[in-house]
């Protein structure tokens, strides 16, 4: 079940993506 944990961290990653 890692792939959630990717999924769910890739998510954050575009949410706060650096401009």
């Amino acid at each position: 079940m890692q792939l959630i944990l990717i999924f769910l961290f890739a998510s954050q990653a575009v949410y706060h993506t650096p401009v």
